[in-house]
């Protein structure tokens, strides 16, 4: 449909009011889909409930404008004038339930500074899109405002648009749970194709081009489009890893945005600048000049920065995790745990807790030596991984003994996981001698804490290695 139109509108479409019409249907129906999809994600049991919220804000969001446009081509078919006027009213509906949906979404850090950051990054991209708008078209109201000011509602369209575009790549930016962020990135786009059509229809309606006006349609389906993915793209989405390294392209993302912002702004006034009749040629010079300097002193200080961020995010990923191993400590397994055990209790999951120990580890490290020691547990380190699932959680509890999170894993799930990963050691050797895991296996209950899980785990494996070796006289354990 969309492949359709675009194509139809550039090879030329004959007579513009059946142009629009048809433009107007098929934006009904792309976001109608895009409605019912994201209620879809809505009603996913198996999706995050903060995320079930979101996505029902979103569908409310879309159902606006796909009324909007189903009342709007109504009042096209036949005629029916007052039709037209209540369609800016549907459509207003949009905002608030968007904006209400972007707010919803989780993302981790609750700091003070990070929201003051968030809420500056949101006005630093409002005033650089603002600047857009007004040296574009806006100025052109400006007389209209003074002797009208109730037509200072053409602002409320272009305006809205902006500050959800602002919002959602502020958002975008933030350490955004996993299992949100990918529909976030379509999100972004889509409301950024909206907030382009609807400054584009408003420099296309103060020139008076309705052909001009035809191509907005082309933006406003790109961002039903895309609103639609998002939805698709939520649903199919696997359920990612809950613990990961910070995003370094993400904080590079953060930290440039007010570089980008500073840009904008000064390349708009070098744009007007030198579009302009009144301006001299000192005046540009000195204009250039400046934005020269403010270009050089941006890229120093990015520079700088990229290099405390890059410090910052090895200093947190040194403090996660375990320099033998590559693996998670104890410290982030502990604080993995709480989440877990809170994540479990309150949407009614199953979770299961596997705690491991080589056997004959004494061997290895009295025999062979400590660095032999060190060489078996990356062996077992890496083999247990492999047998692992994307979200289970391994790391080394401490010594010899690694710790497997594993959530939406019952009883039967988790003893049939320790036996996988016990083959899988048990196929290794060094030195001559076959490696081996005791695992015992705990699994969470209503109103059990960390320490109980692990407790019961720990009883659990003295009893399967003490069951082992007691049919091996050998014991060197």
């Amino acid at each position: 449909m969309l492949v359709a139109f675009t194509g139809w509108t550039f090879l030329g479409f004959g007579n513009l009011h059946l142009h629009t019409s048809i433009a107007i249907l098929s934006l009904a129906i792309l976001e109608s889909l895009a409605a019912y999809y994201g209620f879809r994600v809505a009603a996913q049991p198996t999706i995050d409930i903060r995320l079930q919220s979101v996505w029902r804000w979103i569908g409310f969001a879309l159902s606006a404008i796909a009324l909007s446009g189903w009342v709007s081509f109504v009042g096209r078919l036949f005629n029916i004038s007052f039709l037209s006027e209540l369609v800016d009213w549907i459509y207003f509906v949009y905002y608030p339930c968007i904006m209400v949906a972007l707010f919803k979404f989780p993302f981790s850090s609750s700091r003070g500074t990070e929201r003051r950051i968030f809420w500056l990054d949101i006005a630093i991209i409002i005033t650089a899109t603002f600047m857009a708008f007004w040296a574009v078209n806006l100025y052109l109201f400006i007389d209209l405002f003074r002797s009208q000011p109730s037509a200072l509602l053409v602002l409320v369209f272009p305006l809205g648009d902006a500050f959800l575009f602002a919002g959602v790549t502020a958002l975008l930016q933030r350490n955004v749970e996993q299992v949100g962020h990918q529909s976030l990135i379509f999100l972004t786009i889509a409301l950024g194709m909206n907030a382009l059509g609807e400054g584009f229809y408003d420099f296309a309606s103060i020139h008076v081009n309705e052909i001009a006006i035809s191509y907005t349609y082309i933006l406003w389906l790109l961002g039903a489009f895309f609103f639609l993915i998002a939805a698709v793209v939520q649903i199919n989405q696997e359920p990612p890893g809950r613990h990961l390294y910070p995003s370094r392209r993400r904080s590079i993302l953060r930290m440039i945005l007010p570089y980008l912002g500073v840009l904008a702004g000064w390349g708009t006034l070098i744009i007007m600048t030198f579009t302009s009749v009144q301006t001299d040629l000192r005046q540009q010079g000195v204009l250039l000049g400046a934005l020269v300097l403010v270009v050089l002193v941006l890229w120093r200080q990015y520079s700088l920065l990229a290099e405390n961020t890059h410090l910052y995010d090895e200093m947190q990923r040194l403090a996660m995790t375990d320099s033998l191993t590559g693996l998670y400590n104890r410290h982030y397994f502990n604080e993995m745990l709480k989440r877990e055990l809170l994540r479990a209790e309150r949407y009614r999951n199953p979770l299961a807790l596997l705690l491991g120990d080589v056997d004959d580890f004494k061997f290895f490290n009295d025999t062979l030596g400590h660095l032999k020691g060190d060489l078996v547990l990356k062996i077992v380190s890496q083999t247990m991984n492999m047998q692992l699932r994307k979200v289970d959680l391994l790391s080394r509890f401490g010594g010899d003994e690694f710790a497997v999170i594993m959530p939406d894993t019952d009883q039967a799930g988790a003893e049939t996981a320790a036996s996988r990963i016990q083959a899988a050691v048990g196929k290794q050797s060094y030195a001559d001698k076959q490696l081996g895991l005791s695992i015992g296996v705990a699994v969470f209950r209503p109103g059990m804490t960390p320490e109980q899980l692990v407790e019961q785990a720990d009883n659990e494996l003295y009893r399967k290695k003490s069951s082992k070796y007691a049919r091996r006289p050998d014991d060197s354990a």
